[in-house]
């Protein structure tokens, strides 16, 4: 998925496999539990591979365990409704902060957000304290047309589906 704004800024991201090669089997919880919960989620995080360009033209790359299979498909389902201005909600949280999307905006052809980083999503050019911990937030702001969030959403929504919940 690429994302594109008319500032300059960019965001791609992609899975590119799963965090552990082999899938586990978990154990049955309660019987209220729910079908995700009954699956191995260490079997499901996806590793994700970010490129970003911020509008300033500083740019990083980073290789993160960051997203489940599930919330994988749950983004693409997100990013379709922000651009058909369908979403129930204006933010797409996870599991893992390392990147979260917040809608700031919106007209009719176009859709204003934020993409935050946080954790080894960060870029390396942030200060580190004493101990060499990278702690904090860097936001990337996006203005997309709808268009291009639609075709961005077909787009990760193909490169998931290599990576189902297993």
């Amino acid at each position: 998925m690429r994302l594109v704004s008319s500032t300059g800024a960019l965001v791609e991201l992609r899975p590119t496999g799963y965090q552990f090669s082999q899938a586990g089997r978990a154990e049955a919880g309660g019987a209220d539990c729910t079908a995700e919960s009954y699956a191995d989620w260490d079997a499901n995080w996806l590793v994700i591979r970010g490129d970003v360009t911020a509008a300033d033209g500083r740019s990083w790359s980073f290789t993160d365990p960051c997203l489940t299979a599930w919330e994988a498909e749950r983004l693409s389902a997100w990013l379709d409704a922000v651009s058909r201005d369908a979403a129930d909600r204006d933010a797409a949280v996870f599991t893992e902060p390392n990147v979260s999307f917040f809608i700031d905006g919106r007209d009719r052809d176009w859709v204003r957000m934020r993409v935050r980083f946080s954790h080894e999503s960060l870029p390396g050019w942030l200060p580190r304290d004493v101990a060499g911990w990278q702690a904090g937030e860097y936001f990337v702001a996006l203005e997309v047309t709808t268009a291009d969030l639609a075709g961005a959403a077909r787009a990760w929504d193909r490169e998931r589906q290599a990576f189902p919940a297993r």
